[in-house]
């Protein structure tokens, strides 16, 4: 298990990395485009030698770069996506790049944080001081040494990638902030405890349930109802009576059928799909 944890350089996600990424690897593909030493990176990408390091680490973050044979490559229809949306205005948009960190190609990719602090319900609240706690504990357990430093700037950038004290409505374009920001997913209550939230289901597209049924799916001949809701809200929190107005959506459609008989409630995928096909529904969805 390879953990993806530092490499941000105490940076979070800004606003507009991603599409100078993908177009700066478009043109070249080369294994050195990130080096410290490339002084064209600093003048495409318009940012710091150390920001275009964790420019990289995103885009590992997000699953869409890797790097085969000596050469930088985008994955899981980014440029497509991009095409449709270059500047992620739709929050549908970034709810499935949010999957694509959770839900990786690579199996053995461990997205630390957002395991630990999303689809691990036991930390469902934490402040700072707690989340580091929490990290610490993680890595103690696993027998692996972590520098105080990392554990902290690890967990401030994980933060600010989903939650900024400032309404973001006044300045959306500013690109000190994070996309991901314009989900309000991460709150803080009144304790100064972060959670992240229940969403409903008018707030996303049921195609992008569709597409996380679909990859699981790859895995398990057959998921019921709740073992679904439960993967899927490992995700994207939700009450199960949200989910399951997504699933009836979806079984109205004609994508699924839901197989009640004998209380079974098990899910049958009805659509035949492409994935392409799948992310061009949810970016025409608003």
């Amino acid at each position: 298990m390879v953990d993806l944890l530092v490499g941000h350089s105490s940076f979070y996600l800004r606003n507009g990395w991603i599409k100078k990424c993908v177009e700066y690897v478009e043109e070249n593909k080369n294994e050195n485009i990130f080096s410290k030493s490339n002084i064209e990176a600093i003048d495409k990408l318009g940012i710091g030698s150390v920001m275009v390091q964790s420019l990289k680490f995103w885009m590992t973050m997000l699953d869409i770069l890797k790097k085969e044979k000596k050469e930088f490559h985008l994955k899981r229809e980014i440029k497509y996506i991009l095409e449709k949306d270059p500047y992620l205005e739709n929050k549908n948009t970034l709810w499935l790049l949010h999957t694509y960190i959770m839900e990786r190609d690579e199996k053995k990719e461990n997205p630390v944080l957002w395991n630990l602090f999303i689809r691990n319900k036991k930390n469902s609240l934490f402040t700072e001081e707690e989340a580091r706690d929490i990290l610490n504990i993680f890595y103690k357990e696993k027998n692996e040494v972590i520098s105080e430093r990392s554990v902290k700037d690890s967990i401030n950038v994980f933060i600010k990638t989903y939650y900024k004290e400032v309404d973001i409505k006044n300045d959306p374009e500013d690109n000190l902030y994070s996309p991901f920001l314009k989900l309000n997913y991460l709150l803080k209550n009144e304790k100064n405890q972060y959670y992240f939230r229940n969403i409903e289901s008018n707030e996303i597209a049921e195609e992008i349930i569709f597409y996380l049924l679909k990859r699981r799916l790859k895995i398990f001949k057959q998921i019921s109802i709740i073992d679904s809701y439960n993967y899927i809200n490992g995700i994207i929190k939700m009450r199960i009576n949200e989910y399951e107005k997504l699933i009836l959506k979806l079984e109205n459609r004609e994508f699924l059928f839901v197989d009640r008989a004998a209380g079974l409630q098990n899910i049958n995928l009805t659509k035949e799909i492409l994935e392409k096909d799948i992310i061009e529904l949810i970016l025409e969805r608003e």
